[in-house]
């Protein structure tokens, strides 16, 4: 068997109105086999294909490896080892459209403890009104997410994947938005990892920062003060992994993306209004 179990579990969104999203909190019911918690948005019209992929399969949930399995993969939370939950900043949410449901995404990984049972939970804040509607962006390289465009050759001490990009181009039509936390995920051949913002000319503005990585304490940072996105910026993202014999306890091997914990990752992700 796997060691490396995606499950996507579906759930109703009870409201008969439009709600919004403030704040969210995932509950692991054994941290000894959750590796991340991901609750996916599925809009009304996406729901049929949801509960199709849910029938297919015997027992509980379906398999998801890398989303929810539908193309639009917007995301109301997100929980891995050592995030705490918090409200979104005040004023804003997600919006959540009457006839929606909730795909949570569980990762389960096995490797050390067995199969358990598990009595995973996630808690919302609901508002009925926000000022700004609000969205928690991910944000990677997409040529890394195949192959082996993110290579991490076995045996390096100190491997660097990195790249920068304007997603006004495809999130926001070429107009400005606002940033108001940052997170960093990688798995457990990561060392350090950076999300800033490359200004249009020469400054760089960093929005976390982490010098010593440790896959066990992650979550969301808010930042002192939002910051404000122009078209021309650059979001820079950069990842650094040891792969040697001293940073692990098996033989070192060649590595890439991949969902596996065995695999790794160079991940951000922001929560941000237009």
């Amino acid at each position: 068997m796997e060691p490396d179990d995606y499950r996507c579990f579906v759930i109703d969104w009870p409201y008969e109105d439009v709600k919004y999203v403030s704040g969210f909190r995932a509950n692991p019911g054994d941290a000894r086999v959750v590796h991340h918690v991901i609750a996916f948005l599925v809009a009304p019209k996406d729901v049929p294909t949801i509960e199709a992929m849910d029938a297919a399969e015997e027992g509980p949930g379906y398999t998801c490896f890398g989303g929810s399995g539908i193309n639009s993969n917007e995301w109301l939370g997100a929980w891995a080892p050592g995030g705490l939950g918090s409200d979104f900043p005040l004023g804003t949410g997600v919006r959540v459209e009457p006839g929606s449901k909730i795909a949570i995404q569980v990762h389960y990984n096995s490797l050390t403890a067995g199969p358990q049972p598990d009595q995973t939970s996630i808690d919302f804040k609901i508002d009925e009104t926000v000022e700004k509607e609000g969205r928690i962006q991910p944000w990677t390289k997409l040529a890394w997410l195949s192959g082996d465009n993110m290579m991490i050759p076995a045996g390096e001490t100190d491997v660097k994947h990195s790249f920068e990009y304007d997603p006004t181009v495809v999130l926001t039509g070429g107009q400005p938005f606002t940033i108001y936390s940052a997170a960093l995920h990688m798995h457990e051949l990561g060392t350090s990892g950076k999300l800033s913002i490359k200004r249009k000319g020469a400054d760089e503005e960093c929005l976390l920062q982490i010098d010593e990585w440790n896959f066990h304490w992650q979550g969301s940072y808010g930042l002192k003060k939002p910051t404000v996105f122009n078209p021309g910026d650059k979001l820079s993202l950069e990842c650094h992994w040891d792969n040697s014999a001293g940073n692990q306890t098996g033989a070192p091997k060649d590595t890439w993306w991949g969902e596996g914990t065995g695999d790794e990752m160079c991940l951000g992700a922001f929560y941000m209004t237009e």
